[in-house]
């Protein structure tokens, strides 16, 4: 910042625009705090004191020059040396060019004294009150305790003089002080009291000029804490906006429309009111994308979420669910209000053209379902919702499809049976395969068949869904499949195997996925498969994973595979009790099996049936 025009004026108006221009720092120049701003004005207001001492001193040059050569050349000293503080003090040297003016003004002074003694007694006591200014003017620009050394000095000058000149009497008698020593006691409480005042001046100065900055660092630092928390707060805005609403089309996205229809389904049931979930999909949009580009496509979300919006109400909650699917959310609304406003969107999105695009023009599909008469949950009104669009699309899109419109059953109804035929095809492939097995060994056959049953016992005691615990219970039943091209002389033996014989037999699970794989129904499988014999701590085969590193459905393979060979009795093995084989499966946990597929299996043990074939007694 810079001194204000006025405050300089304040100060420059004493002496004339030459020489400040000559003695005083520039007006303009930028200065950092208060501090340095103080400098500047002491640096103006030493120039000005240069000025008067000039003034002072010509008319004594005057003087001088027509009785005293010696005390002319003296006073013309002095004159140069307050050009030279005046130079010092217009480059920014404030406490040289003081220090060195109020030397050489008391050397002027003391000479004078010197000249005069024994002289006027008037003309000795008026230059004696001329010393009183070096210490007066000290504190006005330089430390504190600067007053003090100027005082001691000219004391000790004076004095000195005084004493050398024998010069006191003719002083003395003039002013009625009755001895030398009261004099000069008077002189030098005097000077210290100049001193002292001049010191106070300094170090208040200094002291408030001091607490002033830090006032003013602490108010910047407040300032600039403001500007960061404004900052910080706008960027938790943004990250927030980021995280709740889709970058592209400004609206909620998926994670936070799924908390918003869990909020309004709680709402809605409290207050009895229903409400309306609807599900569109932009049709032909990946066709779009492949012919226009992405950018087009873009466009066309962009604009088609500002359509959808605008046809909704303030109440009414819209989000992108994903791709090109959106979904929407109309709270305490009836059937027909809600399929008028899905039939606005329609209307809406299907008169509109996009000139980027060649003038093309975009229709959507769009499902409806409706809390309580669909569903009550939000992941079964979801679906229902999402299988009205896809009804929708499949009946002609660019249209609106309510979930109980019996276009839709029956549209659910057929891919129910689609699943159900594959699942038959698939269960079918397993037990021909099971069948290969067991025309070479029975008994792999029907432990197959067992583990396959205990895994998917456990599977859905762990929560997974029916497709997965189906997944897994095929699996297992082909989880040894890859011992059909071990030698029956391997396969069948009766007694110990031999570590050659060994290797052999552990190289079953890498067969039995590489024929899985040759088959697309099952080639999911055959991670499962090969992985079957790994073990939790690592020390398992063909590839020594560790943790969760194997897949789960192996590790639950493992369980049911090592229970069933423990149970059974075979001609070199005599089957143990359930017990026993629980309790040796809870033993090995968190080393050869996963904890928590243990935990699961000793949840449904005490359920368990076995079979009395070739199980233990």
């Amino acid at each position: 910042m810079m001194l204000r025009a006025d405050e300089y004026r304040q100060y420059a108006s004493f002496a004339p625009g030459w020489w400040m221009r000559l003695a005083a720092p520039p007006r303009t120049m930028i200065v950092a705090g208060i501090a340095e701003r103080e400098w500047l004005r002491k640096s103006i207001i030493l120039g000005v004191v240069l000025f008067f001492t000039l003034l002072l001193s010509l008319p004594l040059l005057g003087e001088y020059a027509l009785s005293h050569s010696f005390l002319t050349i003296v006073v013309s000293v002095f004159i140069g040396t307050v050009f030279i503080a005046a130079q010092f003090n217009r480059r920014g040297y404030l406490q040289a060019a003081t220090f060195f003016y109020l030397l050489t003004f008391t050397g002027t002074v003391v000479w004078g004294i010197w000249s005069n003694l024994p002289g006027s007694p008037f003309a000795i006591l008026w230059e004696w009150a001329l010393l009183l200014i070096p210490p007066l003017v000290a504190g006005l620009f330089l430390p504190f305790w600067t007053p003090f050394v100027f005082a001691l000095m000219n004391t000790g000058i004076i004095t000195y003089l005084f004493l050398r000149k024998q010069a006191m009497t003719p002083l003395l008698a003039h002013i009625g002080v009755a001895s030398e020593i009261d004099f000069l006691l008077y002189g030098l409480i005097m000077m210290m009291a100049v001193a002292v005042l001049s010191a106070v001046y300094a170090y208040s100065v200094t002291r408030a000029i001091s607490e002033a900055d830090r006032a003013a660092e602490l108010e910047a630092a407040h300032i600039e804490l403001q500007a960061t928390h404004t900052e910080l707060a706008q960027a938790y805005i943004t990250l927030e906006e980021l995280a709740t609403h889709d970058p592209l089309t400004g609206l909620v996205n998926h994670r936070t429309m799924n908390e918003q229809i869990s909020i309004e389904l709680q709402r809605a049931e409290r207050s009895q009111t229903s409400l309306a979930l609807i599900f569109l999909d932009i049709d032909h949009f990946k066709a779009l994308n492949d012919t226009y580009g992405h950018p087009v496509g873009d466009h066309v979300l962009k604009h088609f979420a500002t359509t959808i919006a605008s046809q909704l109400r303030s109440i009414d909650i819209i989000g992108r669910w994903g791709g090109e699917e959106f979904v929407g959310l109309l709270p305490d609304i009836d059937a027909a209000g809600a399929q008028g406003v899905a039939e606005r969107i329609r209307a809406a999105v299907a008169s509109q053209s996009f000139s980027s695009a060649g003038g093309i023009q975009v229709t959507c599909s769009i499902g409806l379902a409706f809390f309580p008469r669909h569903a009550t949950t939000s992941e079964r009104l979801l679906s229902q919702a999402d299988h009205a669009m896809y009804a929708a699309k499949k009946l002609g899109r660019n249209q609106v499809r309510v979930a109980d419109e019996l276009a839709v059953l029956a549209l659910e109804t057929h891919d129910e049976a689609a699943t159900s035929r594959e699942e038959q095809a698939l269960l079918g492939v397993v037990e021909a395969l099971g069948a290969a097995i067991g025309a070479r060994d029975a008994y792999t056959a029907e432990h197959m068949h067992a583990v396959g049953q205990l895994a998917s016992r456990i599977a859905l005691q762990l929560g997974l869904s029916h497709t997965e615990c189906r997944a897994i219970e095929f699996a297992a039943r082909l989880h040894d499949i890859g011992k059909i091209a071990i030698p029956d002389a391997i396969l069948c033996k009766h007694s110990a195997l031999t570590p050659d014989e060994i290797a052999t037999m552990r190289n079953h699970p890498v067969i039995g996925a590489e024929i899985i794989s040759h088959i697309p129904a099952l080639r999911g499988m055959g991670a499962i498969i090969r992985a079957h014999h790994e073990r939790w701590n690592g020390t398992g085969y063909p590839d020594g994973l560790v943790g969760e590193a194997i897949p789960l459905g192996a590790r639950i393979i493992a369980v049911a595979d090592a229970f069933d060979a423990m149970v059974s009795t075979r001609p070199y093995h005599v089957g143990e009790t359930a017990a026993q084989a629980l309790a040796e499966v809870e033993r090995c946990a968190d080393q050869q099996f996963d904890p928590a597929v243990v935990a699961a299996f000793s949840a449904i043990a005490p359920t368990l049936q076995l079979p009395k074939m070739h199980r233990a007694a």
